[in-house]
């Protein structure tokens, strides 16, 4: 991260900053140190910290003077930094307005504030407002100060500064001054007494002692500090067993009497942070109790509401109307999972399904052939897909269809198979993942069996899934569930059993009766069509087909009307084959074998179709593993962006470029990465071109001009249009020149002389000031900011300015 430098030397402002962007933690973090104008650090400093408006914090400075807070973002802080005897001053910190982005990485403050002894008779009114504003800028994504509101108290900070200085002066050789120091401390200590400060009560009481010994008035005053500590440690006592008490009930779910409690605490210790955020939480239970019992009163409505429903779709289904009962079971269901319901909508569907199978019976074995051929084409097109579930169902409804036929029941052993080749591959992987993925799959394979009515598989995983959950109650209640659905089953099965049997027979039936139909074996194909009407005499179709072998008079004329079908059906299967369209045209040249199948044509052209199929496959595959290998090469791209590597960044995204040319992203991945290369390469040049001047900069006031020089150079190497660098450098060889032509000696006195430079250092103006006095060179420094601050050093060491005035003239 850049860093960036802030400073303030004006005395009444008395801050130096400086801000480093850090990247671990979400907040601007505050390390300071208190120093009196001399530049020592003080001691037993209070530093306060309020946040919108509430007291959060109290810190006191040990030996180090140091103190640090951590701000928070989005907030307005303001830190107030105090000590008796000295002037109190304050500074705004505001951390909203910082893009979600940037909370990632944190900032970091440093400050050094310089406080001041008070001294009567100045008005420091000015210093009720705070001496500096800091707030986040998103143009430099960073923290600044508020330079419009510092210039806008500039004026009053000046008439401060030139009071105070005069105070100084008319005051420093008082002998009155000790007296008032001892009689503000007094009153300060008085005034924290009756505040109740007492850690400030006792700095001002022992600098009170520490001015006046022998004083009978701070003794007073600590005795009467050490009552009020006794009394408030008697209170806290107090305090403490109440909120105990309170955190018992809170425990123990008496939320009312624990509220009661905590609101008795803030009796004894108004404001206590504590009671007040319990109170929130005793608030939140009392609000969820009552919430519960809300949710208590819903169920039991719902519960009568699911009890009526039960009682309407009962009358419904004893009445016969199962519609009607079934959709009652189904609403009666989306407000409570129950067994019962289900049991009935099983039975329900069970004797939908009865008069459905009636009306299928009653289907022409045609028709019936026709649909077989059809789902057997979608399984053979699936299967050779690769789409294996759309295959299982396509076989599996073809054998609804012709339960006995050897073919779809050989192709769903391989199907299956394959299914469950995916299906072991999938729990294998399955059995890497976490507990509660385990449990969540076993209960959707469960459900997804319990659908297809597999119970035996439901049952084992709803199993399984108490294995892995005991307490889990959906489970326990879909294995009740399966129970009851099997025994049910076992019912229905056994009664469907018979009346499949005999459809079974009465269905070979029919279907030896239509083969020797359509092999004109007329006589054998009457006799088992009589037969089929022993076994399903309701069936009119035995009949009907019995009428059609008398009515045949024409077996030419029945030719000819299967030719023209056949010739039909070749027209469209070739129209939708020269259409592009294979799936429909396979469809139709199927069909027409059914018509006839001993032509080759349409043969010959399903062949074509399967091998036009499977490199139509093949070319989808390559195509997806292409897009894979290119999103591959994106991702290792953009980890590599992030890792800012560069040149990973632009192999991986070349290598998408040559899996997929046409794709325009990873072009304009590659001319991101360009831009992103040469800001961190800007940045770090930045970066140690700044390294460097700072340094010269040190080596130019400590007068090692040689080394300065050098750093001045380097820092020119990395950015030659630097003005300011030059302008050192040039300044250096008049100096180095000067010096080389001292030679006068003085034999008597040694004369002091005084070397002055000035430049401007951003937007300050800097005067430089070297006392010769012999071989013995003192290097002053004085810094005028734009806005009026000012600050005097020597040799880095802060100075006031009666030194500056004193010491660097004649």
């Amino acid at each position: 991260m850049r860093l960036k430098h802030i400073l303030f030397t004006i005395l009444f402002i008395g801050i130096s900053t400086t801000l480093i962007a850090q990247k671990k933690f979400n907040n601007l973090a505050i390390e300071g140190v208190v120093k009196d104008d001399n530049g020592n650090r003080l001691t037993s400093s209070t530093v306060t910290l309020i946040q919108d408006g509430a007291k959060v914090d109290k810190v006191s400075t040990g030996k180090n003077g140091r103190f640090d807070f951590y701000l928070e973002f989005d907030h307005e802080f303001i830190v107030v930094i105090s000590k008796s005897g000295y002037v109190t001053k304050r500074i705004d910190f505001n951390t909203k307005n910082i893009p979600e982005d940037e909370k990632q990485w944190g900032y970091e403050r440093d400050i050094s504030v310089n406080l001041f002894k008070e001294v009567e008779g100045v008005d420091y009114s000015i210093l009720k407002k705070p001496i500096g504003k800091f707030y986040y800028e998103p143009n430099i994504e960073n923290f600044v100060t508020d330079v419009i509101y510092t210039k806008s108290i500039k004026n009053e900070l000046e008439r401060l500064e030139d009071e105070y200085k005069e105070k100084v002066k008319d005051l420093a050789n008082s002998e009155k001054q000790e007296e008032r120091h001892y009689l503000l401390a007094i009153k300060d200590a008085e005034t924290a007494l009756s505040d109740g400060d007492l850690d400030h009560a006792r700095d001002n009481i022992n600098a009170a002692q520490s001015l006046k010994p022998d004083a009978a008035r701070p003794t007073q005053l600590l005795a009467e500090l050490n009552q009020k500590q006794e009394a408030d440690k008697k209170r806290k006592s107090e305090y403490d067993n109440v909120v105990a008490g309170a955190d018992v009930a809170f425990k123990s779910g008496d939320y009312q009497s624990a509220k009661n409690a905590y609101s008795q605490a803030l009796v004894i210790v108004p404001n206590s942070s504590y009671p007040l955020s319990q109170i929130t939480e005793v608030n939140k239970k009392l609000q969820e109790e009552a919430s519960a019992q809300l949710l208590r009163t819903k169920k039991e409505l719902e519960e009568k509401k699911y009890k009526d429903l039960i009682a309407s779709a009962d009358l419904a289904f004893n009445g016969g109307n199962f519609r009607d009962a079934k959709t009652k079971y189904q609403n009666a269901l989306a407000l409570k999972e129950e067994a019962y319901p289900k049991s009935q909508l099983g039975i329900i569907e069970s004797k939908l399904a009865d008069l459905a199978a009636q009306k299928v019976v009653n289907e022409r074995a045609e028709a019936l052939e026709s649909e077989y051929r059809m789902k057997i084409d979608k399984a053979d097109a699936a299967f050779n897909s690769g789409s294996w579930v759309a295959a299982q169902g396509h076989y599996k409804d073809a054998l609804e269809l012709k339960s006995r036929e050897e073919y779809p029941t050989k192709q769903l052993v391989i199907v299956e198979q394959k299914l469950k080749d995916i299906e072991t591959n999938q729990l294998a992987q399955a059995e890497a993942d976490e507990k509660g993925k385990q449990y969540q799959k076993l209960i959707v394979n469960g459900d997804r069996a319990m659908k297809v009515k597999n119970y035996d598989k439901a049952k084992e995983d709803f199993k399984n899934a108490i294995e892995l959950k005991p307490n889990e109650s959906y489970p326990q209640e879909q294995l009740a569930l399966i129970a009851v659905k099997l025994e049910q089953d076992a019912s229905r099965k056994a009664q469907e059993a018979a009346q499949a049997e005999k459809l079974n027979q009465y269905s070979q039936k029919i279907l030896e009766a239509d083969d020797k139909f359509q092999k004109e074996s007329y006589n054998l194909a009457a006799t088992l069509y009589r037969e089929a009407q022993g076994l399903n005499p309701n069936d009119d179709y035995p009949a009907q087909q019995l009428a059609k072998i008398a009515q045949l008079e024409n077996k030419a004329k029945a030719d000819q009307e299967k030719k023209i079908a056949f010739d039909a059906l070749i027209k469209e299967a070739d129209n939708a084959y020269n259409n592009a369209d294979l799936i429909n045209a396979r469809v139709k040249y199927a069909e027409a074998i059914g018509v006839l199948s001993s032509e080759e044509y349409p043969k010959n052209q399903l062949a074509i179709i399967d091998q036009k199929l499977k490199e139509r496959d093949v070319a989808q595959a390559e195509d997806k593993n292409r897009r894979s290998r290119f999103n591959e090469f994106m991702k290792r791209g953009n980890e590599a962006i992030i890792r800012e590597n560069w040149a990973d960044a632009r192999t991986a995204f070349n290598e998408a470029i040559k899996v997929l040319p046409s794709e325009p992203t990873p072009m304009a991945k590659l001319k991101t990465v360009d831009m992103l290369e040469r800001k961190a390469r800007d940045k770090a040049v930045e970066a140690k071109y700044n390294t460097l001047v700072s340094e010269a900069d040190r080596a130019f006031l400590k007068e090692d001009y040689n080394l300065a020089m050098l750093k001045y150079n380097e820092a020119l190497n990395d950015k030659s249009d630097e003005r300011y660098p030059q302008m050192r450098i040039e300044r250096i060889k008049l100096i180095l020149a000067d010096l080389k032509e001292e030679t006068v000696v003085e034999e008597v006195a040694v004369e002091k002389r005084i070397e002055e430079e000035e430049y401007e250092e951003g937007r300050s103006k800097v005067t430089i000031r070297r006392v010769i006095e012999g071989n013995k060179v003192l290097s002053y420094k004085r810094v005028v900011h734009a806005w009026g601050g000012k600050y005097f050093f020597l040799d880095d060491q802060t100075i006031t300015e009666l030194v500056w005035n004193r010491e660097t003239t004649k």
